[in-house]
């Protein structure tokens, strides 16, 4: 099944903002959504933020650089 609305998020070594940004969008009611992470290649804890989330709804895609 596809989700009615995707949010991108990019990022870039901004762990701590990025647990607050997908809290942000993963709290929206009444909506089928999917958070897509595109990581530039950090170097900090965003892998881990991701993961720690568990949810099936974000996928995170990096670009290793």
């Amino acid at each position: 099944m596809t989700a009615e609305v995707a949010a991108i998020i990019p990022t870039h070594d901004r762990a701590a903002l990025l647990s607050t940004t997908l809290r942000s969008v993963l709290w929206q009611r009444d909506v089928d959504l999917e958070a897509v992470v595109v990581d530039d290649g950090s170097s900090d804890r965003t892998t881990e933020v991701v993961d720690r989330l568990g949810d099936p709804r974000v996928r995170l895609v990096r670009n290793e650089t």
